[in-house]
């Protein structure tokens, strides 16, 4: 990632790039989570890094929040009970969902999911269904989604879970086959993302599945010159599609509120 964070709304523009700067991280990447706590009303930044243990010398994994509309201080929280990767985590009511990474520090990591609680700040796992790793994670309302990508054949299953409740129980929600001539050896695994009662699959390129229909379609997309309004100097900042290296999707629910208010 770059060297700033910046936090966008999609519905007004809005771009605030002055969140401070995090502790220094020894390891390549950092994962970074958003997401936001019912019981504070406020939105909270979660930061993944790396530091060397003083007596060991080890990579530990570490972790910091820090809350919107307050003093923009990085809280260190307690360390996660497994390494968490750089991959984007997923937030679903009031709790940011990641992947346990396979690293030196754990060659052999459970299948489970770290669950950090945005209003207690603390974690615990989350079971995977079918005691499994995932390859992919998605939220949509108050719902985990966990997408398994399988080579042989090509096949994408998407399980889903209600975070409502003590006890999670998974259930298979749909499974496709994918055409060999959508994507290419060797595989990587896709990015899921639901848009009403369809699946968007991001394999480099973008593609919709009707769920009913059992039909794959592909959609057609340009990375055109797109501004974001920059508040704190009064101008708009401009991005040429040669600058865009990559491109994720994600839910969001749409808001008109300016983020200055938090």
């Amino acid at each position: 990632m770059s060297k700033k964070m910046i936090i966008y709304n999609p519905s007004t523009r809005e771009i605030v790039v002055s969140l401070p700067k995090g502790s220094r991280n020894l390891h390549k990447g950092t994962g970074i989570g958003f997401g936001f706590d019912p019981r504070s009303s406020k939105y909270k930044v979660a930061r993944v890094f790396y530091q060397r243990d003083d007596k060991t010398s080890m990579l530990v994994c570490k972790f910091e929040v820090l809350t919107l509309g307050t003093i923009n201080v990085w809280r260190q929280t307690e360390d996660p009970p497994y390494p968490i990767g750089k991959s984007t985590p997923v937030h679903v009511k009031g709790a940011i969902y990641w992947m346990v990474s396979r690293t030196s520090l754990c060659p052999d990591p459970p299948n489970t999911l770290v669950r950090f609680c945005l209003t207690d700040e603390k974690f615990s796992l989350f079971p995977c269904p079918c005691n499994v790793k995932p390859s992919c994670l998605t939220g949509l309302g108050d719902e985990l989604y966990c997408g398994y990508f399988f080579s042989q054949p090509l096949q994408l299953e998407i399980w889903g879970c209600s975070v409502v409740g003590q006890k999670p129980e998974w259930t298979r929600r749909c499974a496709l086959q994918i055409p060999p001539d959508v994507i290419k050896r060797p595989v990587a695994s896709p990015l899921v993302v639901f848009h009403g009662k369809m699946l968007l699959l991001a394999l480099k390129k973008v593609y919709k599945y009707d769920i009913q229909a059992c039909k794959l379609e592909k959609i057609p997309l340009v990375v055109e010159d797109f501004m974001c309004y920059d508040r704190e100097n009064n101008m708009y900042q401009t991005y040429s599609k040669k600058e865009v290296m990559d491109f994720h999707l994600f839910n969001y629910v749409e808001s008109l509120v300016s983020i200055r208010k938090f």
